[in-house]
């Protein structure tokens, strides 16, 4: 019984003795400190103590906050509180323990999943983590295999018996733990302490631009920040300005910005068919011979991209910047007001048929509200059941199907989402082509460090299995002669890194694993067997399609690339993601805050993520082009909507 491990306090007894409530708490509360010191630990490690200052820094933090994640259960163990569960008897004092012990558990358990979030992807529990866990498919799309799961149940089962045992030690206070019943302001005296050091240290920092402070301070979920930029300016230091994007990313949206005109198709023809083959996470050096032979053989027909970049290093803004051609900065405007992409609507006025299949959700991210938002739902298929290669194999075969059965007398658009390079990356056992792999992907046990080579091989076979799959459609396409009249596009949402530069996956980093993709077009009457080695991007994917459907507009009016077969040449890529930009140009790479958090520059490094030499920065006109291109398709009106 929970309740025999709570002696019954005398609210008069000694604070310090073992029956007394305070000394409960007290106890209580402090080896649960213990406790979240361990597990943050994790976040400690995280820190390059580079430095005595640095080191200082992060040993603050990690007191300091140890504390403030349990400020929760401070105000549930209150004195008051618990003296007056105690004057209720038995029962009441097992339930006060068991919320008392849950309470904790899932504070140490939070903690714990934030540390291997941060650790593996580079990121904490944030808006884009909440995003993912409360919309459909969000959590699908994870991959997680059973045995995550079962290891999750068993870590937590295992994290509240040991808040039971540091229950029985607090109520029972055998001598060791007796000294923790010291009284709380001395307690109180120190954390202030450390937690103005760490503050100071922080202020400090960024008045003076150190990195490895700013970088420490991304270590800890939850840090507050606190500067005095202000302060040490009127003390005579020179603070750098910072760059702020923030001003620029509100207000209404003018898209596009002038009426789309559509020539009609010449007389006796028909516009091409089009066919959308996105992957989920197929980074650009999955195209090579060995690992896609067919796409890799299907690109002699059409023209490669070897320096193709998405439009961010998530899903949501990678397919986003692919259909509306303009900057991922938008995506929560479009999503606010649940407007299409101008090429749907160029599609549907032409007469278009239909045919949209994803192995995932198109709930999450949310394109049912922002990129098909036009498209009836019939034509909208979900392939969400069994193992990902399987859904794969399931969807392709539909679109198979679609394209044997057409009679020719209207043109189609299809779009394909495939899933298999997703973590856990999927595949069936028999058609590996890399071994040995990790057989069974455990969320919460796995090293990267360790499985790597592992995990990469899985990565390799699930590639793989979707060139299988993608050839098909080749096949399909040429025995049906539709190769003759179809545009046929093949491209990754996004990229995925293996711990190349520090991480795992995706939407952590800007790093040339996580935002370059293959790109493959194939164009009805263009020679085939081009490759395009200079910088493109997804952005320029719509003003490539738009005008061979007949749009007169000059591509500025709807969207922010260039045609990939026109002379214009990019010297510049934007990328976003959750909450931030990052820009390529010069052969350098920085990355910005959309809002008012100040990253100091911390994102500059080379093209190919190297740190560049001291003193080098991006020439103003790059960063005052990227400030005009946020605004672009803003509209300072309150609420404006472009019609």
């Amino acid at each position: 019984m929970v309740s025999d491990l709570l002696r019954t306090p005398d609210p008069r007894g000694d604070a310090g003795s073992a029956a007394a409530p305070g000394g409960f708490a007290r106890r209580f509360l402090r080896l649960n400190y213990i406790a979240v010191l361990a597990v943050s630990l994790l976040f400690l490690r995280e820190i390059s103590f580079s430095d005595p200052w640095t080191a200082l820094y992060g040993v603050a933090i990690w007191l300091t906050y140890g504390a403030i994640y349990l400020i929760p259960l401070w105000f549930l163990l209150r004195v008051g509180v618990w003296a007056r569960v105690a004057r209720r008897g038995p029962f009441a004092r097992a339930v006060f323990g068991l919320l008392c012990a849950l309470l904790a558990t899932t504070t140490v358990s939070l903690l714990y999943s934030d540390a291997v979030l941060y650790q593996n992807w580079g990121y904490h529990v944030n808006g884009f983590v909440w995003n993912l866990v409360k919309t459909p498919g969000g959590i699908e799309s994870l991959g997680a295999g059973e045995s995550t799961f079962v290891a999750v149940v068993v870590l937590n089962l295992a994290l509240f018996a040991l808040e039971l045992l540091l229950l029985w030690l607090a109520s029972r206070a055998p001598g060791p733990v007796r000294v923790l019943s010291k009284p709380t302001w001395r307690w109180i005296g120190v954390l202030f302490l450390l937690s103005a050091s760490e503050r100071i240290f922080y202020g400090f920092g960024h008045a003076f631009a150190r990195q490895p402070t700013l970088a420490a301070s991304d270590a800890f979920p939850l840090y507050s920040r606190l500067t005095f930029d202000g302060l040490a300016r009127d003390m005579g230091i020179d603070v750098p300005r910072r760059l702020s994007v923030g001003s620029t990313v509100s207000g209404g949206l003018r898209y596009p910005k002038e009426p789309i005109r559509v020539a009609p198709d010449p007389d006796g023809t028909k516009s091409p068919n089009i066919i959308w083959l996105v992957s989920e996470s197929l980074r650009a050096d999955a195209l090579d011979p060995v690992r896609m032979p067919n796409t890799f053989e299907f690109a002699k027909k059409g023209t490669r991209f070897t320096q193709h970049y998405s439009g961010g290093n998530g899903t949501r803004v990678a397919i986003f910047t692919m259909f509306y051609g303009i900057y991922g900065s938008y995506w929560f405007s479009v999503l606010d007001r649940r407007q299409g992409p101008v090429i749907f609507d160029v599609l549907e006025d032409k007469g278009y048929d239909f045919l949209l299949n994803t192995s995932a959700r198109f709930t999450y991210p949310e394109f049912d509200r922002t990129v098909f938002v036009d498209i009836d739902k019939e034509d909208m298929t979900e392939w969400d059941e069994g193992p990902k290669w399987k859904r794969d194999e399931d969807q392709v075969g539909a679109l198979v199907s679609f394209l044997e059965s057409r009679d020719g007398a209207k043109p189609f658009f299809t779009f394909s989402f495939f899933e298999s390079p997703h973590a856990n990356y999927s595949f069936p056992p028999e058609t590996a082509i890399a071994k040995p792999y990790i057989e069974d992907v455990n969320y919460v046990t796995m090293s990267l460090e360790k499985d790597r080579d592992g995990m990469f091989n899985r990565y390799i076979n699930s590639c793989h299995w979707l060139d299988i799959q993608l050839g098909r459609i080749y096949a399909a396409l040429e025995e049906t002669g539709l190769i003759d009249s179809t545009i046929v596009i093949v491209t990754g949402d996004h990229g995925e890194e293996f711990m190349e530069k520090g991480r795992w996956g995706h939407n952590s980093t800007f790093v040339q694993e996580q935002i370059r993709v293959p790109l493959v077009i194939h164009v009805p009457g263009r020679a085939g067997g081009a490759v395009v080695d200079r910088m493109t991007s997804h952005l320029d994917l719509v003003p490539t399609v738009l005008p061979l459907l007949g749009v007169e507009n000059d591509p500025t009016d709807y969207c922010q690339g260039f045609d990939l077969f026109g002379d214009r040449e990019r010297d510049t890529i934007l990328l976003a993601d959750w909450s931030r930009i990052c820009l390529i140009a010069d052969g350098l790479k920085s990355v910005l805050p959309l809002k008012n958090r100040v990253l100091l520059g911390s994102g500059l490094t080379t093209i190919d993520d190297a740190t560049p030499p001291d003193g080098t920065t991006l020439s103003a006109d790059r960063l005052g082009a990227v400030l005009r291109g946020l605004a672009e398709f803003r509209d300072r009106r309150a609420g404006a909507v472009s019609n």
